[in-house]
């Protein structure tokens, strides 16, 4: 695997996974939190 299968892995298995989102904006809000810790 190489380093961006498992970035996406684990956001897929955190943020992602948790929620439903109406809309990319809700999505890449939740990603960046994350991020951001």
């Amino acid at each position: 695997m190489n380093l961006v299968e498992v970035w996406f892995g684990i956001i897929e298995r955190q943020p992602i996974h948790r929620g439903t989102f109406r809309n990319i904006r809700e999505l890449t809000t939740k990603i960046r939190e994350f991020i951001n810790g």
